[in-house]
């Protein structure tokens, strides 16, 4: 099975290149990123680990995009970020999702402290409003199935996703698409209007 078209880029500017899921999982389990990645895990502040993390390359799991931002959004790849931050139990979660069939990819994140799963949805072409859809139901998936929240910024198409050194990251390019309609977030419950007063009524002195 063939994998998915990505975007690769990195922060600071907006060029991307063309790549696909399995070249990304090449380079998050080879030893290339160890060095970048340790820098980011040993930073000693919050500043230091953002600046370290800028470092790192980063890819565009919606699909391929002329450069980068929404409106560059050439085809999609049916692929959506996941992204958990700071995990109160990072191996539970991380088995929990390994052993999930719609994650096409899960690695710990560069802090160190989350972690990052490649989810495969039904979005067939270029369309933030059904890759919003998507993530709805992705928010929805992870809160009931893996008892996680996800980031929001997931929410955006074009997010750049910063990939580091995992060798035990998982591929699975055979995921199966999760259901949308199944995780749809419920509707909002309709509420009565507020009782009418009535103009006869005398107020009370």
């Amino acid at each position: 099975m063939s994998a998915p078209a990505v975007s690769l880029a990195c922060a600071g500017n907006n060029s991307t290149t063309d790549s696909d899921l399995a070249a990304v999982h090449a380079n998050v389990t080879s030893d290339k990123l160890a060095d970048l990645t340790a820098a980011v895990r040993s930073a000693p502040d919050r500043e230091s680990r953002d600046r370290a993390k800028r470092n790192l390359p980063g890819f565009i799991a919606a699909g391929t995009f002329s450069q980068r931002g929404k409106d560059y959004w050439q085809a999609a790849s049916g692929l959506l970020v996941a992204d958990f931050d700071h995990c109160a139990d990072l191996p539970r979660l991380l088995a929990s999702l390994k052993n999930d069939t719609s994650v096409a990819m899960a690695f710990i994140s560069p802090s160190g402290a989350g972690c990052k799963a490649v989810l495969r949805v039904p979005v067939d072409k270029p369309d933030p409003v059904e890759h919003g859809r998507a993530f709805a139901a992705a928010e929805r998936w992870a809160r009931e199935t893996h008892g996680a929240e996800l980031d929001k910024s997931g929410k955006d198409p074009a997010r750049l996703c910063f990939i580091c050194n995992d060798p035990a990251a998982l591929l699975r390019l055979d995921a199966v698409p999760l259901d949308l309609d199944r995780w749809a977030p419920p509707p909002e419950p309709v509420r009565d209007p507020p009782p009418r007063s009535d103009p006869r009524q005398v107020p009370e002195a």
